[in-house]
């Protein structure tokens, strides 16, 4: 059973963050080709995103937490796919 004590004391959150962006940083050193406009893209929005939920999370916002949380993981998602599809398409055909 839970205790008064680990209700009010979360889990920490510092070890998906640090995941997070350790994700976003590899996305950025891709090859051009592979990823999604300037390098600083997907990071810079993971940062920005990363800093709102970490804030609407001290403030009391959970619901608007979760849907931040889903965002960050929505924005790398997004650029790992782009990344597999280059990787995975066929090179044009030169003729």
């Amino acid at each position: 059973m839970f205790s008064h004590s680990d209700i009010e004391r979360p889990e920490p959150r510092w070890p998906a963050i640090l995941a997070v962006f350790a994700s976003a940083t590899l996305q950025a050193t891709l090859p051009g080709s592979m990823r999604i406009g300037p390098p600083w893209l997907i990071a810079g929005t993971v940062v920005a995103l990363v800093a709102v939920a970490w804030t609407t999370r001290r403030v009391g916002l959970r619901a608007l937490n979760d849907w931040l949380s889903l965002g960050i993981v929505g924005v790398l998602t997004v650029g790992l796919g782009y990344g597999l599809a280059t990787l995975l398409a066929p090179p044009p055909s030169s003729g």
